[in-house]
């Protein structure tokens, strides 16, 4: 019993750790010197997410000097429509858009990464498409 129970432990540290990781890092390579670009080679439009779960929206760049994120054309930090919302938090150098805990009517939306070096600048729009709890248990009780 206590071998399962550490084992369980374990994972749930790897895989928080592997969680913490900078998703951008990997792609710094990619990045030409001083020149703003994106580093990211696959440049999604549209990503999804499942209530109540993490989601975590990257936008990697280079040559940048600030990133600035958008829903749905409204500035972070944007307007909160209901008590229950929290924003998202932003981490690695505002590369990456994180929320804790889906929302399937106050988060899905279309957001955008502004990114720029002062003189110029580049931008990515990408569509968050949440799927709801009660989808999860339509497909769970189709496949039991």
């Amino acid at each position: 019993m206590s071998l399962i129970y550490s084992t369980s432990v374990l994972c749930i540290a790897v895989i928080s750790l592997v969680n913490c990781v900078n998703f951008c890092e990997k792609y710094a390579i990619n990045g030409k010197d001083g020149i703003l670009s994106f580093t990211n080679p696959d440049m999604a439009t549209l990503e999804f997410g499942t209530a109540t779960q993490v989601k975590r929206l990257h936008c990697c760049a280079a040559g940048f000097t600030s990133i600035r994120w958008y829903k749905d054309n409204v500035p972070y930090p944007w307007k909160l429509i209901d008590p229950a919302e929290t924003y998202p938090d932003i981490e690695h150098n505002n590369q990456t858009l994180i929320f804790d805990h889906l929302n399937e009517y106050l988060d899905e939306a279309t957001y955008t990464c502004d990114v720029s070096n002062g003189t110029q600048h580049i931008s990515h729009t990408k569509r968050l498409q949440v799927q709801g709890t009660c989808y999860l248990d339509m497909l769970h009780s189709k496949i039991n």
